[in-house]
């Protein structure tokens, strides 16, 4: 039988699944089950695993047929328990680890589906089969999927009930299109290739569903600005477990915004931030991203109508003191123009290192020694990772670095508010409570510009969720003058 006829006979034979279904070997090549689509068509065709030699070939592993397991039995089988199972369905998020090195993987329902689990030592060769970031490519997707069911083996009581099948191989996992057809891995969204510094693109926005987003009152984040008055927006975005549509939808929360400053950017991402941000207004705004920082990058956004931007670097040195031993993120340094007044002035993006502490500490003596080495004025904001205790009022040694001798002057917030989320034991309480990571520092005449600071607050935006960043905006005003 030709490769177009054995298609032919397959598609006779078509089995329609509701998005988390589990595809059963069957007899009969004519058995049917309905579901309806979230995207159009109706039904999708999948082929029976019995017909599955031509697939084999492609990635798929071998032909021989699945234990019977049916599509709405997949969470609670147990006789399928440690069986071969075969199973078709719909990625609605995938949840790195907290070092990032394996991934848990949530087919649809989202709260009882099957999980997939993508160890530190397979996820490498999955991503270069499948030729990029499966936190990125994955969501939203369909997916075919052949493994043994086991019962979940991770240490989250909330997911204690689920089941799971381990995915140590590419030839376990593929992709299936709506036409019921599986794509070959090798293939896979070549469009979603990492862009080239400075020159970024954006991928397809993925079409599986999003957890809704409720925006927050605009009387608590829409202050009036004073005239002449620069309103700068400071936010860690949490690449790889966080949604970009959903923070782009919540940037257009931010009234007034001219300038962001934004980090742990995906690289694939940058446009995507750029286009929410003009959605906003009439303005004109321009972006420029750092090239360190694997996929936790810096991205400054701003406003071309009112500010020209006249320089950018990321030096892996400052002041003669190494801030990027060549696996870490460097600042991001941006000379800019105030078109109304004149004034030019630097604002620098950071994001110093969580991991290393004596670089860390080193970090904030060289960004502190290079303000001191400027003439003009230096605003720099980010993820600082200074722990400042909010009920002892002290940082750690970093925050003592940087602001050593009065050179960097802490934008101190109105009002005391924690900034970041971290609950590593998932015990649903905040492991570093009452501390604040993230801020602002200004130097020469920015000290003259009335800056002012706040820790943007949100309803029930900690705990974090799958599609939300763990940082809290930061906002500061000045006004350039």
């Amino acid at each position: 039988m030709s490769f177009y006829r054995g298609w032919a006979v397959l598609l006779a034979a078509l089995l329609v699944f509701s998005t988390a279904g589990c595809l059963q070997s069957t007899s009969s090549p004519t058995d049917r089950a309905t579901s309806s689509n979230r995207n159009s068509p109706a039904t999708r065709t999948i082929r029976p695993p019995a017909e599955w030699p031509q697939i084999a070939d492609r990635n798929i592993g071998s032909a021989r047929p699945a234990s019977e397991l049916a599509a709405d039995k997949v969470a609670t089988a147990p006789s399928a328990l440690g069986q071969e199972v075969t199973c078709i369905g719909s990625v609605v998020r995938v949840q790195p680890t907290s070092a990032r090195d394996a991934l848990n993987v949530h087919l649809a329902p989202a709260e009882t589906g099957l999980m997939l689990w993508i160890d530190r030592t397979s996820k490498p060769a999955l991503e270069a089969a499948f030729g990029g970031d499966l936190a990125w490519l994955l969501p939203g997707r369909e997916v075919l999927v052949r493994g043994t069911l086991a019962p979940y083996g991770g240490y989250r009581t909330e997911w204690k009930e689920r089941r799971q099948i381990a995915i140590t191989a590419p030839e376990q996992l593929k992709l299936v299109t709506h036409d019921g057809k599986s794509s070959a891995n090798e293939t896979l969204l070549a469009a979603a290739e990492p862009p080239q510094a400075q020159q970024p693109s954006t991928p397809p926005a993925p079409t599986g569903p999003v957890i809704p987003y409720v925006a927050p009152p605009s009387s608590e984040l829409a202050q009036p600005l004073p005239p002449g008055g620069v309103k700068l927006l400071a936010w860690n975005l949490q690449s790889g477990q966080s949604g970009p549509s959903v923070i782009a939808k919540e940037l257009a929360d931010f009234p007034d915004v001219s300038l962001y400053a934004l980090s742990e950017v995906d690289s694939l991402a940058f446009d995507r931030y750029l286009t929410a941000v003009e959605a906003i207004d009439d303005r004109n705004f321009c972006e420029v991203h750092g090239a360190s920082g694997a996929e936790d990058r810096l991205q400054l956004i701003y406003d071309a109508d009112r500010f020209e931007l006249l320089e950018t670097n990321e030096p892996n040195q400052l002041a003669d003191i190494t801030v990027n031993p060549g696996n870490y993120r460097s600042p991001l340094i941006n000379l800019l123009r105030d078109r109304t007044t004149d004034q030019r002035f630097y604002v620098v993006l950071v994001h110093l290192a969580r991991g290393d502490e004596a670089l860390r500490n080193e970090q904030g003596r060289a960004l502190r020694e290079w303000a001191r080495q400027q003439s003009i004025a230096v605003i720099a904001v980010g993820d600082f990772n200074y722990d400042f205790k909010i009920d002892t009022e002290r940082g750690n040694e970093t925050f003592t670095e940087l602001t050593r001798d009065n050179i960097l002057h802490w934008v101190r917030p109105e009002k005391l508010i924690e900034s970041n989320w971290t609950d590593e034991n998932h015990d649903g309480a905040q492991d570093y409570p009452n501390s604040l990571l993230d801020g602002a520092f200004v130097a020469g005449p920015a000290t003259e510009w009335r800056p002012a600071s706040r820790v943007l607050v949100r309803d029930a935006d900690f705990p974090d969720d799958d599609c939300t960043s763990d940082h809290r905006p930061v906002e500061l005003v000045f006004v350039p003058e």
